[in-house]
């Protein structure tokens, strides 16, 4: 991405590059003759990379090469930044996602001669330095094409990664939050790095494909900030690319298999020839995907900085919307190969004062499979390194001056201790080596250096080409002789090699040496929580779960996706053990298809299942048992239960000897009232209700027209898994499709219809959510508010089958269902989302979670994950009420599903859009890592604030609290309660498909409140006045002081 600054300014320089480019061929270097080039030969061609072939959507050839002719070299054509932002509109789009990449080579120690007063590029001191200053600017102009402001940022070319590698700024992969934490966390890490090489481009354009590859094909910008050109060692022949020019190209021609724009920002003197080659004449690539910006040029201009700022701006942007309309059209937006490799960063390095270690980490770390890092904390940083006992053994500019490293400082060598000193009485001759700034232009074959090194001295241009040449060639370990120093005036001085040459190693590998303190907690960026892996491998895909009142979680797949990661040794159906023979190893009922979760013990316990469980659905009695109904086949009829028992006891599903009249498949269920009933509405192809259990065996199906009307037939339904939430009136409000109403199920009567959501199906295979908000004693728990968001675009399904992925809806409608007034309040979510959960926090706030950018449910539907979870403030004023919350890495899409737990943190698990367990090859491989999302409330810092040791007061003889009734709870807290003091109840929901059924939170009523000794607290509190407002049932209650919830204890409503 040149701008003003590449394609425009270099067309005029073109018969001066220093490359010229074969179409079919990488760079071909047309060096002018010098002293130390290799005798000219012909040049020997390069391996052919045609442009990438792979489907793109389908499109015909003609049509697709066509469409390559046209992006294979954008040009800019914006003379203004509103002319590029209206473009970025017009192309369709709202925002995307930053990457950043720092170069931490060797040569930035001497590439700000001229532009940075002599000085290290990186040098650390009152005024920003060009990376500085280029983090600053950058985060001002592109911050705002970032909706979640969440930015993987990383290194490259230290001493820990050298051209190979990527280290990322913390060692959890944590990203920053903004351009103020980059350019933080930048600050902190210089010190401690190493700057080496040599230069290679390829790992950070490699790590930027593979996020994209993780996020399922979605929109990525890659920033990299470096100080010049990709190391080409002098040994080279001409007309060949180096080692790391070949693979700098080979990942910019890859990546353009990607919905990835790079952008190289330079700083300091360059040069850059080759990097405008990069912009212009790359060939074979799917669509120009690169863009070059020479920041120096920009910033030197002789006017205003904000018309600098403006300058460099429009140049950074110029060519983004027409990548991103070339991604659109070539098919490759929303497209995950599964083929990228997955490059995992190191962590950032952190070097002692007296540490030397030079060695690269082992290449088996840099390549394993992704998965999220437990929550820790970050190693210390320090701004300036500490002393040691060591310092004389070192380069004293690395102790006394180390903000200016090794670029023209004056090294002092003493001859009689031979070594760095900065001991200043030391009487023997000191000898300043000064080093020159053209390092980079300094050109001495590597293959002569033996001839040089047979010598007894060395003169200062020989030294300097010695430099140059291990600057070239980093990494290799250089021979040395022994020989004596000889004196000689200082205009023609001469070296002992056996002190220049550990001296030049000395300098080209020891950056800046740090101190390494105690671990020290990473301080707070915000609001946004954090996420914990919890265990890599469940054993089956959590396309269902429920939290009982054991603190235990069942979670369950279907049976017909064929062996789970679950191996039993004895089959469930038959006493014959399970083999290793090919026979059992292909016998589903060799393995578990359903778990048992232990929240304390972080354990698993395998299920029996009989049946096919697929796409089924349930509701937890009273007594806290789990019903579950319908499925697939042979169980879309069965009726089964799951009675949770102690820890020693060995419980399991059993199945009713009844079935369900019609066969459930897609359905919804709600615990209802009275009689411990469920009710089941809906299914595939099915348009009735039923009630469980069976109160006579004559009991059967009842019609609802209701799901006749809102069925799209030509869409999978649109109304499958309806929303299904119970009025404080007894009535249930049914939604499915885009229209919703009250409907008396005792008389199998609809009493309202409600106006229709504007927008597009929010129902299976469209599958938005809903909630029903909290449920307030101030009004005794008479208004009744749903709220709907997201769902797919309308046609997604259709479109999804021929492999395009329309953007999912980012609307939300929140509506009165009590009352006579009715119309829904619409607001936008952060993004667009399909598939999402919506689960309601202890707080009464609503966490969106999971789900996917684009496309709808169902196999291999969606691409786009949406990896940030968003948090919904009803209580706020209208714009004020959505934020964006931590990113995770895990895509959780399809069968993917999330729980509350009673200690305040959201379990999260499951996603498989593959028709059976799928890891390698596909778009998205089936998902068994579970984690834990714990909001930002949990945090240590609100501790003081957080109510402990809640215990409940039972009256006599009693199992639970009646309904009306007055109860006692007691707990304590650190200092004074507050008027901010809320009691929640909150029922635990089944979660499957998006849908939380039977889910409710009501605030209750506190009716007196004593304050003891010790910080005690007692408190009287109102139970719900009835089972329409809260069905019988166990519930998790949570003291939530000034917006800090306590650990939640489980309570009992009963009937009196």
């Amino acid at each position: 991405m040149g701008g003003v600054t590449s394609k425009r300014s270099n067309s005029a320089q073109s018969s001066s590059s220093s490359y010229s480019w074969d179409h079919n061929r990488y760079a071909q270097p047309s060096y002018a003759p010098s002293s130390y080039a290799p005798p000219s030969q012909d040049y020997v061609p390069q391996p052919h990379y045609a442009t990438p072939h792979q489907g793109y959507g389908g499109q015909a050839p003609d049509s697709k090469r066509r469409l390559e002719r046209k992006y294979s070299k954008i040009d800019d054509n914006y003379n203004s930044l509103d002319q590029v932002t209206e473009a970025l509109a017009r192309a369709g789009l709202e925002s995307s996602n930053l990457i950043v990449g720092i170069d931490f080579t060797k040569s930035n120690e001497w590439t700000g001669a001229r532009s940075f007063q002599r000085r290290s590029l990186h040098h650390i001191g009152d005024e920003q330095n060009p990376y500085e200053q280029a983090i600053a600017i950058i985060g001002k102009t592109l911050s705002s094409f970032d909706e979640d402001n969440l930015i993987p940022c990383f290194g490259f070319g230290d001493a820990s990664t050298h051209d190979q590698e990527v280290f990322s700024f913390y060692p959890d992969e944590t990203f920053c939050n903004g351009f103020e934490e980059v350019l933080r966390r930048y600050r902190e890490l210089v010190p401690n790095l190493r700057l080496a090489g040599p230069t290679s481009f390829a790992p950070i354009i490699e790590m930027a494909i593979t996020i994209v590859e993780q996020s399922g094909g979605q929109y990525h910008v890659l920033l990299i900030i470096a100080d010049g050109q990709v190391t080409r060692s002098v040994d080279t022949e001409r007309g060949q690319l180096s080692t790391q020019e070949k693979k700098t190209v080979e990942a910019i021609v890859k990546a353009s298999e990607y919905p990835l724009s790079i952008i190289l920002v330079g700083v300091g003197d360059g040069p850059w020839d080759m990097m405008r080659e990069f912009d212009d004449n790359i060939p074979a690539r799917a669509f120009d995907n690169f863009q070059f910006v020479n920041f120096t040029e920009i910033m030197s201009k002789n006017m205003d900085r904000s018309r600098k700022e403006a300058e460099f701006a429009l140049s950074a942007l110029m060519e983004i919307p027409s990548q991103y309309k070339a991604t659109l059209e070539l098919s490759i937006l929303g497209n995950s190969k599964g083929k990228a490799i997955d490059r995992v960063p190191l962590p950032p390095p952190q070097y002692g004062a007296s540490s030397f270690s030079n060695s690269k980490p082992s290449r088996s770390s840099s390549f394993r499979p992704s998965a999220p890092s437990p929550a820790r904390h970050d190693p210390p940083v320090r701004t300036t390194p500490a002393s040691s006992a060591s310092d004389n053994h070192v380069c004293p500019i690395c102790l006394s001056n180390p903000k200016d490293m090794a670029f023209g400082c004056g090294h002092q060598l003493c001859r009689t201790h031979r070594r760095w000193t900065k001991n200043q009485h030391c009487d023997a001759l000191r000898e300043t080596l000064m080093f020159c700034s053209n390092f980079a232009h300094a050109k001495i074959a590597l293959n002569n250096f033996h001839s040089i090194s047979g010598r007894s001295s060395l003169n200062f241009s020989q030294v300097n080409s010695l430099t140059s040449v291990y600057k070239g060639s980093l990494g290799e370990p250089l021979p040395a002789t022994t020989r004596t120093l000889t004196p000689s005036p200082m205009e023609d001085k001469k070296y002992s090699i056996s002190i220049i040459i550990p001296a030049i190693f000395a300098l080209l590998h020891f950056g800046l040496i740090g101190a390494v303190d105690q671990i020290r907690p990473r301080p707070s960026t915000g609001r946004q929580g954090t996420w914990q892996l919890l265990r890599n491998n469940t054993g089956v895909v959590a396309m269902h779960m429920a939290l009982t009142h054991r603190n235990t979680v069942i979670i369950f797949d279907q049976t017909a996706a064929g062996p789970s990661q679950y191996w039993l040794h004895r089959r469930y159906q038959g006493r014959r053990n399970c083999t290793h023979s090919r026979e059992d190893l292909q016998d589903s009922s060799c393995y578990a298809h359903s778990v048992e979760y232990n929240i304390e013990g972080n354990s698993l316990r395998p299920l029996r299942l009989d049946t096919d469980t697929w796409c089924s659905s349930g509701s937890l009695l009273s007594n806290g048992t789990l019903l579950q109904t319908g499925g697939h086949g042979t169980g879309a009829q069965r009726i089964r239960y799951f009675s949770p028992c102690d820890t020693d006891q060995r419980c399991n599903w059993r199945q009713s000897k009844r079935f369900l009249s019609d066969d459930r498949w897609y359905a919804s269920n709600q615990f209802l009232p009275e009689n411990d009933r469920v009710i089941v509405v809906g299914g595939r192809r099915v348009f009735s209700y039923e009630f469980v259990p069976k109160l006579h065996s004559t009991d059967g199906s009842f019609n609802l027209p209701f799901l006749h009307q809102t069925n799209d037939n030509s869409a999978e339904g649109n109304n499958l898994y309806p929303f299904l939430h119970l009025s404080s009136d007894g009535n249930l409000f049914i939604f499915a499709n885009r229209d919703s109403i009250l409907f008396n199920y005792r008389r199998n009567r609809v009493m309202k219809t409600f106006p229709r959501i504007p927008g597009g199906s929010r129902n299976y295979p469209s599958s938005g959510s809903s909630v029903i908000l909290p449920l307030d004693h101030k009004d005794r728990f008479q208004k009744v508010e749903v709220m709907v968001c997201g769902g797919a675009a309308s046609g997604a399904y259709e479109a999804a089958s021929n492999g395009r992925y329309l953007q999912a809806q980012r609307s939300c409608g929140r509506m009165i269902i009590s009352g006579n007034r009715h119309q829904w309040k619409m607001e936008n979510m952060p993004g667009p989302r399909v598939m999402n959960d919506m689960l309601i926090l202890p707080t009464g706030n609503i966490l969106i979670i999971n789900g996917a950018k684009r496309g709808c449910a169902g196999w291999n539907n969606a691409a786009t994950p949406s990896l940030q979870p968003y948090l919904y403030k009803p209580k706020k004023r209208f714009g004020q009420r959505f934020s964006v919350l931590k990113s995770t890495k895990v895509a959780r899409l399809y069968h993917s599903s999330a729980l509350l737990l009673p200690d305040g943190r959201v379990l999260v698990a499951g996603g498989n859009p593959n028709h059976r367990y799928m890891f390698r090859n596909v778009a998205h491989p089936t998902e068994l890592r579970l984690q834990t999302f714990t909001p930002y409330y949990m945090s240590q810092q609100y501790h003081h604030l957080r109510p402990t040791n809640v215990s409940i007061q039972y009256s006599k003889n009693s199992n639970g609290i009646a309904y009306g009734k007055d109860f006692t709870i007691q707990f304590r807290l650190g200092r004074r309660p507050s008027t901010n003091m809320e009691y929640n109840v909150y029922a635990p929901p089944f979660a499957t498909h998006s849908i939380s059924m039977n889910q409710r939170l009501l605030k209750l009523r506190s009716k007196n409140m004593v304050r003891g000794l010790d910080g005690l607290i007692t408190v009287v509190l109102e139970a719900p006045p009835s089972p329409n407002v809260a069905p019988p049932g166990y519930y998790m209650l949570t003291v939530v002081n000034q917006g800090i919830p306590g650990l939640s204890q489980w309570i009992k409503l009963i009937h009196s």
